[in-house]
Formats: C-alpha cells, sequence, structure tokens
C-alpha cells in the first residue's frame, strides 16, 4: 500500500473538475492505496457581489459532494513550502487530471503543477494531465524540462499533448483516458434514472443562434429544452441554475438528447449512453473532444460549425454504443495499467 497525494484543480465550482478527482481517487483506492488531496487553490479574477451571490448556493452543492465523496485534503497550502511541508510521508504524487499544464489558466503558479515544490526523493507521476492547446503556452522552457525529466512517468490527456512533450522537451508521454472514463459505473452516488423527455443544454459560452436552433430540435424532437447551470433565463427554455454534482449527473443521465461544448458533459452522455453533439468551446481547446470521440469511434458527433447544428441532422441519429464500450474497455485497460505500472516504480 502506497500513500498517494494528487495535486490537481481543486475547490472550483466545476464538476468535470470534482468528478475527475473522484474517480481517480476511486481508482487509486480501489488498487489498495491511501489517497489525500493537496488543498492548493488557484488564485482567480476578483467575482463581484452580485456574482459572489449568485455562487452561494453552487459553493455550497460542491462543498457537500466534496465532505461525502472526496478523499481528506491537507491542510490549506498558499505557497511552494507549504506544499513541500504537505508532502510528508508521500510515496508518490500525482498531478492530474484536467488542465493543469495550461499555463493561462495557472498563469504564476504555473510551475506548481510541474511539483516545483516536491523534495527530490519523492516519485512523481502525471496521469492524464493536458496542456488545454495544440500548442505550449507557457513562459519557461528549460525550467519546465528540467522539472519533467524527475518524473516517473507521464501520461497526457491529448495527443497533441504528447507531440508537446515530445518536441518541446524531448519526452515520451502515454495518452490514457481522462479519469471519469476509467470507472464503468457511479452507483456510489446514487443517480436515479427516469423518464424526462428533456433535451439538455449545457454550454459555458452563450450563442443566440444555437439556442434558437436547439429549441427547434426540441420542437422537432417533442422534447422539453433544459438550460441545464444556466446564469441566465433563456426565452423558451426551463430553467435549471445551480445543480448539486448529482443533479447535473442526473440531468444527463436521463435526457433525452444533450447538446454541449463540455467535455466532462460529453464523457458522462457517453457513459450513460445518451445521444448527445458536442459543439466547439473555447478557442481550440475542443482538441481533448476530438482525440476521444475519434479513439471511440464517434468523431462525427463534434460539429466543428455550430451554425450546421440544425441542418446536420446529427440529433436525429442514434450511436451504437455496443461498439463505444468495446473500444472504451480498451482504452480503460491501457490506462489502468499505464497508472499500476507507473506506482511500480521505484
Amino acid at each position: 500500500m502506497l500513500n498517494i497525494k494528487i495535486l490537481t484543480f481543486v475547490k472550483v465550482n466545476n464538476f468535470g473538475a470534482h468528478l475527475q478527482l473522484y474517480a481517480l481517487s476511486k481508482i487509486l483506492k480501489t488498487m489498495g492505496h491511501t489517497v489525500h488531496v493537496f488543498n492548493f487553490k488557484l488564485k482567480t479574477k476578483k467575482i463581484s457581489l452580485p456574482g459572489r451571490l449568485a455562487q452561494i448556493v453552487s459553493t455550497f452543492h460542491f462543498y457537500c459532494f466534496r465532505k461525502k465523496f472526496l478523499p481528506y485534503f491537507t491542510k490549506e497550502c498558499n505557497t511552494p513550502k507549504e506544499l513541500a511541508n504537505a508532502t510528508k510521508n508521500s510515496d508518490f504524487c500525482i498531478v492530474g487530471s484536467d488542465q493543469v499544464w495550461n499555463a493561462e489558466l495557472t498563469k504564476n503558479d504555473e510551475h506548481i503543477f510541474f511539483f516545483n515544490f516536491l523534495p527530490d526523493k519523492v516519485k512523481r507521476i502525471a496521469y492524464a494531465a493536458s496542456f488545454g492547446s495544440p500548442e505550449w503556452k507557457g513562459t519557461d522552457l528549460q525550467t519546465t524540462k528540467a522539472l519533467l525529466t524527475k518524473f516517473t512517468a507521464i501520461s497526457v490527456r491529448e495527443k497533441s499533448g504528447a507531440k508537446i512533450c515530445k518536441e518541446k522537451f524531448e519526452l515520451e508521454a502515454n495518452v490514457v483516458l481522462d479519469p471519469t472514463l476509467l470507472i464503468e459505473s457511479y452507483d456510489e452516488l446514487k443517480i436515479k434514472k427516469h423518464k424526462t423527455n428533456e433535451l439538455i443544454y449545457f454550454k459555458f459560452l452563450s450563442n443566440a443562434k444555437i439556442e434558437k436552433d436547439v429549441k427547434r430540435i426540441a420542437e422537432q424532437l417533442k422534447l422539453r429544452p433544459v438550460a441545464l447551470n444556466a446564469n441566465r433565463l433563456k426565452k423558451g427554455f426551463i430553467y435549471r441554475p445551480f445543480p448539486s454534482v448529482r443533479g447535473w449527473l442526473s440531468s444527463i443521465k436521463n435526457a433525452e438528447l444533450v447538446i454541449t461544448d463540455s467535455f466532462h458533459c460529453m464523457a458522462f452522455a457517453i457513459l450513460f449512453h445518451r445521444p448527445f453533439i458536442v459543439l466547439p468551446g473555447h478557442g481550440k481547446r475542443y482538441t481533448r473532444i476530438i482525440n476521444l470521440l475519434t479513439e471511440l469511434g464517434i468523431e462525427n458527433r463534434f460539429l466543428i460549425n455550430p451554425d450546421d447544428l440544425f441542418t446536420s441532422k446529427l440529433w436525429h441519429s442514434s450511436i451504437n454504443y455496443k461498439n463505444v464500450d468495446a473500444n472504451l474497455v480498451v482504452l480503460r485497460k491501457k490506462s489502468i495499467h499505464f497508472l499500476e505500472q507507473s506506482l511500480k516504480k521505484q
């Protein structure tokens, strides 16, 4: 049994961040290891008072999920020295998953997520780390390379990430599944299945044209359009703000159709065998979506041009989940094997 600590994005109001941490820690505990999480929070932009008030409910929901389903956190760490002190008695430290190597998100804390605070004796692994972009956005190539050479094993979530490691840092990296896809069942979370007759629309970036097409699709399919976790009322949609983590999962699991630009919303649509369509989101961050869909043989579920949403008739086509599951089993075994073998290295 090993003592393992995970460094990832924590205490953020984000469904994917919480669920990927839940999944990775569960897999590690299933292997018989003890797991804790570094209590390090990224510095974020200040939010206006109305914004903070609007987030109170969400913050409470995520807090409840962490308390019930996530491993114990270390003491709060705000500096590299405090993080180093928190590594006491650790056999391995794992960074990932999520966009932990996206310098546009980590900014001045960029190298913390390459373990610049770890004593040399502590072994380190990257699991499904993501650069968030096909290009490296970092600030100091030599420092980053020096830190990466200390890793026992490196894996990334996208092929573009493996290419960055090879071309920028002259290091090999395995491509593995996002942790959420390592788990076959989320029964522990008690997400009930029931009939809703809903089209779930979960999108980070608002777009009036897309919203109009979503409503047209819902009308054609005789479904109720639901704006999931929307930060404002959308005309013609059922408004479902501030869902809990389990409420968010339940909406996806019971949807007749899911339309999203979110990687993790797509991932759970796949796990729950729901019909879905994925649209582009932030800039070029959709490479992770295309990579996974291609591996699963359903790359046609991604629409590079959102204007084609209605005319593509993709919402009228089904997904052969028998083939998807067969591909997923192979990828899952490969990813878990990477973790198991990496944790055996001395």
